[in-house]
This record gives structure tokens, C-alpha cells and sequence, in this order.
């Protein structure tokens, strides 16, 4: 269908994202601990806000400050602006 075009462009545009958060210390330690160990990977199983502005995001940063790089087009990259 359309949308299936749409994601199967083959131009690749990378965009930055932000989130700002609060999680837990034990969240925090797991995310140290896979930090740089490219085998790791973290999924939000549900739906997560986020800003291509940073200082909208900072706003919301409890104790965590997320920056997500994200490949347009990728298979593993599963995203959808809703601007």
C-alpha cells in the first residue's frame, strides 16, 4: 500500500530526537552497564514522547536525558512523526 512506499524509500535521512525522564536507580544502572556494548539495545514497549527540540525535552529531564539518533528507514528503527 502507500505507507509501505513510503517506508521503502531508498533515501536514508537520520534525525536526532530527545526525551527527557525519570527512572528508576536500577534503570539507570542498566543502562550504565550496556553503555558502548552495541548488542544492547532498549525498546519502550509503548508510546513514548519525544522532541527534535532539546531544550523542550531538558524540560521534562527528571534525572534522565535521552538522545536518540535514529536512521530513517532502517528496519530496526520504528518511528512516526506526528508533528
Amino acid at each position: 500500500g502507500p505507507l509501505h512506499r513510503i517506508l521503502s524509500k531508498s533515501e536514508s535521512t537520520a534525525t536526532t530526537v530527545y526525551r527527557g525522564d525519570k527512572v528508576s536507580a536500577a534503570k539507570i544502572n542498566r543502562y550504565r552497564q550496556a553503555a558502548g556494548d552495541v548488542k544492547q539495545c532498549f525498546k519502550w514497549l509503548c508510546f513514548v514522547s519525544t522532541s527534535r527540540n532539546r531544550d523542550v525535552a531538558l524540560t521534562f529531564a527528571k534525572n534522565v536525558f535521552y538522545q536518540i539518533d535514529l536512521g530513517r528507514y532502517k528496519s530496526n528503527d520504528q518511528f512516526a512523526d506526528i508533528e
